[in-house]
């Protein structure tokens, strides 16, 4: 619903009846004090009342929930039920406005807002500033209902739709009640107080033609789509249900239309141009409604238009004339405004279009594929900044079908063609006649113009980019070692990957322009994992840019053998960790009082870990319940129980090719029996 409607928005509270407020619940206590002696506040607040039907009965088991009013809002404080004798009260209130709601969980009373309001909006405001604020009941009427079928005439997205029940107020429509249905069927709006109602469905993805911009309803009761203000009273009586109140959304209702023909100045139909519905109200921007074509006979018709006043551009953008807006304009301020009613038809918004010129040619990238999206436009470089932008630039069509784009209505001048396209997730750019826009050909055109074959190939160069080199140890090639490519930024998965031939070579072609890390890992562990250019970790490695059919050879590795990390993990009642995730973690050359995860592996089920592939250099050992993150039962070796801390932990020396074992981590509450924890040296050197 529009922003008039909404049901837990509130108006705006006016400072002056704020301060009105806070005069007439603080005069009387000002009124007993003496003289120079102010009263004592009776901090903090309250508020209390009595809720009872129309004939005075006390009511029970009335919810009565509390709303705190800010300017331009409220939001709920709390929520209370009545007692035996109707009563609540609301203590420890802080200073500020609230509101009142008073409704009947069972639905045989219509809820009410305080003082006899229907919606929230225009509750009344009570100021609690520190007193105890008494009398504010609520009287409840029995309840009535609306009920009735939502449908569609047109297809929607499937959706859920809001159905309100309406109420005038002093600031706009407002919503007493509402429910939501699952794109069509019935639906029920009950505990509705005695009154007159107005009831719209609100379909959050129907854009009729003169539509206000979401959320205002796209249609009322009975087939109203110009206004709530025209919509058929309903009325709800204490107790009775009022039934058959059907709704259809995408009906032309009490709309109106606008339409008419477009032809050349010889009288000629044009098919296929684009005419464009813009509405302007004094509250917005111009908002472009929607877009038709004419068909064969140049004929376009907007359906279901709201009452307003409107502008119609008309379009070809993929042949030869100029476009222009209704009443010969060439910019909507000096265009004709249309001002329709409710069941209005002008369809005598003619255009006439003035022959122009146009550009066509295929897309391809590397010659042969069709890109799946690509928007074609023309630059002119024959005017200045001061030209407008529909001079500046012209947009065209592409047909992904044929691979064939279009730019038509342009003035005599003189054009740059430029591209964007893609083709999966890749993106190309692109001139007509150049690589840049200053070497891009440059098209002259005069009227009557329509010059084709001018086809852009994109792509050349984008995918030549490679990283090559090679993987030895000691001077010795190694094959089969896995060669990873990363992105530039830390931690990122990894894009591909490849294995070293029998020489010990690797290389990773097709690379587009952009920033990558390489590791390169052992499959049988023997020797030390690393990354380019010889760190432990991924967020360590150097950035290896590539640009356009630049390759990047001498990417070498030189392998050391690795080391390994051995231990065990337990849990209380020397109970094996079984599946928990051990992670390994060293120094940042960078910070060195920050690490970076370098391994990790899983405990089997006897709880027993290996961590192998490691470089030569100190670690910390760290273990944990989750997979992803440092969960309840974690830890780490040398450091306090059941915290996962590394800069706490024990450092962990690994030599190349050499085995450290009995690292071993206690995830329990206390230490068993004749075990040891190893000694943590005190000294600045720690992290």
């Amino acid at each position: 619903m529009s922003r008039r409607m909404s049901s837990m928005v509130a108006v705006v509270i006016a400072a002056g009846l704020f301060a009105a407020l806070l005069c007439l619940f603080t005069a009387p206590a000002l009124a007993q004090s003496t003289p120079n002696t102010p009263a004592a506040p009776e901090a903090p607040g309250s508020i209390a009342g009595v809720v009872t039907d129309a004939g005075g009965t006390p009511l029970a088991d009335i919810q009565v929930e509390l709303y705190r009013s800010y300017p331009g809002a409220s939001f709920p404080e709390r929520t209370l039920t009545t007692d035996a004798a109707g009563a609540y009260r609301a203590g420890v209130l802080g200073t500020g406005a609230y509101r009142v709601l008073f409704w009947d969980p069972a639905g045989v009373y219509g809820q009410s807002y305080y003082s006899d309001a229907f919606t929230l909006e225009s509750a009344a405001s009570i100021a609690v500033v520190g007193n105890d604020i008494t009398g504010i009941d609520g009287v409840l009427h029995r309840a009535g209902a609306i009920t009735g079928v939502y449908s569609q005439a047109v297809d929607l997205l499937p959706t859920s739709v809001e159905i309100a029940a309406l109420v005038a107020s002093d600031t706009g429509w407002q919503s007493a009640k509402s429910t939501y249905v699952l794109t069509t069927g019935g639906y029920s709006l009950t505990g509705l107080a005695p009154g007159v109602y107005r009831v719209c469905a609100t379909h959050p993805y129907l854009y009729p033609a003169g539509g206000e911009p979401l959320p205002a309803p796209s249609v009322c009761y009975d087939n109203v789509i110009s206004s709530i203000d025209n919509a058929q009273p309903v009325t709800v009586s204490a107790g009775v249900t009022t039934t058959n109140i059907n709704l259809t959304a995408g009906v032309e209702g009490d709309g109106a239309m606008i339409g008419g023909s477009v032809r050349t100045l010889a009288g000629d139909a044009l098919e296929n141009v684009e005419v464009t519905l813009i509405r302007r109200t004094a509250e917005q921007d111009d908002a472009y409604l929607q877009t038709i074509n004419t068909d064969a006979a140049g004929i376009y018709t907007f359906r279901r238009v709201r009452p307003g006043v409107y502008f119609v551009k008309f379009d070809d953008r993929s042949g030869p004339y100029l476009p222009t807006y209704y009443g010969s304009a060439q910019d909507i301020d000096a265009a004709t405004p249309i001002v329709v009613d409710r069941f209005e038809a002008r369809l005598d918004i003619d255009a006439a279009l003035e022959m122009g010129a146009a550009l066509r040619g295929s897309l391809r990238i590397l010659g042969t594929e069709k890109p799946a999206w690509a928007s074609p436009y023309s630059v002119r470089v024959d005017i200045g900044s001061g030209g407008t932008n529909e001079q500046l630039w012209r947009y065209g069509i592409y047909d992904p079908a044929t691979g064939m784009y279009s730019i038509g209505g342009l003035r005599p001048g003189r054009y740059v063609i430029e591209v964007t396209a893609y083709l999966g997730s890749n993106r190309f750019y692109g001139y007509y006649g150049g690589e840049t826009f200053e070497t891009a050909t440059v098209l002259s055109v005069t009227t009557g113009d329509i010059l084709t074959g001018l086809d852009i190939n994109l792509g050349e160069g984008m995918f030549d980019g490679a990283i090559t080199g090679q993987v030895t140890s000691g001077g010795v090639a190694l094959p089969g070692i896995k060669v990873s490519l990363f992105p530039s930024s830390s931690n990122q998965p990894e894009l591909v990957h490849v294995f070293t031939d029998a020489d010990g070579r690797y290389a990773f072609n097709g690379l587009q322009q952009n920033g990558y890390r390489v590791g390169f890992s052992d499959p049988a562990q023997m020797y030390a994992t690393t990354y380019y250019s010889n760190s432990i970790h991924l967020g360590g490695a150097q950035d290896i840019y590539i640009g356009t059919d630049e390759p990047r050879s001498g990417i070498d590795a030189r392998l050391e053998p690795g080391g390994f990390i051995r231990g065990n993990v337990r849990l209380d009642q020397d109970t094996p960790a079984a599946g928990y995730t051990v992670r390994v973690w060293c120094k940042a050359p960078q910070d060195e009082q920050n690490s970076q995860m370098a391994q990790s592996a899983t405990t089997d089920a006897q709880g027993n870990y290996q961590v192998a592939a490691l470089p030569a250099g100190v670690y910390r050992v760290c273990v944990s319940s989750s997979p992803l993150y440092a969960g309840w039962r974690s830890g780490c070796y040398g450091g306090p129980l059941l915290v996962y801390d590394y800069h706490r932990a024990q450092d962990v020396p690994v030599r190349a090719g050499e085995e450290t074992a009995g690292i071993n981590i206690y995830l329990a509450q206390k230490l068993p029996n004749r075990s040891f924890l190893p000694m943590v040296a005190q000294s600045p050197g720690n992290y």
